[in-house]
């Protein structure tokens, strides 16, 4: 039972590190969106798109709140930030 529930706390903090990640990059294309004007619809669309996308992951904390991922192991939350701020600086 110990196993399950860190297992599950290890679930939510990944999927909050992911929706970070997706939060981030809508910002960025919203920035890409006021910097070039003339390509500011499509920016504006793909950034709704990923805070869509940010929103499904925080909702799966709802779901999921009984169950884990049967290899939650792949897909440790300290690799997704790890990766994410190597490759993306602000």
């Amino acid at each position: 039972m110990e196993t399950d529930d860190s297992a599950k706390q290890d679930q939510a903090r990944l999927l909050d590190r992911l929706a970070a990640c997706e939060t981030a990059i809508a910002q960025l294309y919203e920035y890409y969106a006021r910097q070039l004007p003339e390509s500011r619809s499509v920016w504006t669309s793909v950034s709704e798109d990923e805070y869509q996308h940010a929103n499904a992951l925080r909702s799966l904390h709802n779901v999921l709140r009984r169950y884990v991922f049967s290899n939650l192991n792949r897909f440790r939350p300290a690799a997704v930030t790890d990766t994410w701020t190597r490759s993306v600086r602000p």
